[in-house]
């Protein structure tokens, strides 16, 4: 199984990864992000992959924020408690 079966273990590995999001270079894909924070060092445990694969342009978080906000300025585009 894998190791985020745990839900400590899976909330301790979301929250490195939002602080890597939130603190790291606005340059970092998604994809760069994710590396090390789940059971195989290149990105998700292929096991929880299903479906067809999609062709999804390379886009940092600070883009992705950027054009959400864009797309509608008076919308919540981040919350943080």
């Amino acid at each position: 199984g894998s190791a985020t079966s745990d839900p400590l273990l899976h909330a301790e590995q979301f929250s490195r990864f939002l602080n890597a999001a939130l603190h790291g270079s606005p340059t970092r894909t998604l994809h760069q992000l994710s590396t090390g924070f789940t059971p195989d060092a290149d990105g998700p445990d292929s096991t929880w992959a299903r479906g067809e694969t999609l062709d999804v342009a390379p886009a940092t978080v600070d883009a992705l924020v950027r054009r959400r906000v864009a797309a509608d300025p008076d919308a919540v585009a981040v919350v943080a408690d």
